[in-house]
């Protein structure tokens, strides 16, 4: 969808978003759109995680010395958020011999770990549903 108002920004934030995009058009050729994308996804991810209590004063007006005691207690709860989000955690489960044995052949023949076919298998299982 094409919105066609404009949305303004404070220039330092701009230069923040810019950055990000310049860092990862040199890696692969992405747009702008496509950064600001993420960007707003794992903002949305994040606030909708927030308590109703700290979504509300995140819009609310402020002196300069609440909003920064704000920003100090989000960015805790967003540090917290986010180690719950780490892709590199670990689950421990146990399996039968017959499907160990399935996801070893299956990582054989792809040459990637048991863990990477178990986790292919278990994001799709997820996204199927």
């Amino acid at each position: 969808m094409t919105i066609s108002r404009g949305v303004r920004l404070p220039e330092a934030r701009f230069m923040q978003i810019y950055e990000i995009w310049q860092a990862a058009r040199r890696n692969r050729g992405i747009q702008l759109n496509e950064v600001i994308n993420v960007i707003l996804d794992l903002g949305l991810m994040t606030f909708a995680r927030l308590p109703q209590s700290m979504r509300e004063r995140a819009f609310s007006k402020q002196t300069i010395r609440s909003e920064q005691r704000f920003r100090e207690h989000l960015d805790v709860r967003i540090r917290k958020i986010s180690s719950s989000l780490r892709l590199d955690n670990h689950l421990g489960f146990a399996l039968s011999a017959p499907a160990k044995e399935i996801i070893r052949e299956q990582a054989k023949r792809s040459k990637s770990s048991m863990s990477a076919i178990a986790r292919s298998r278990i994001l799709s299982a997820e996204a199927a549903k």
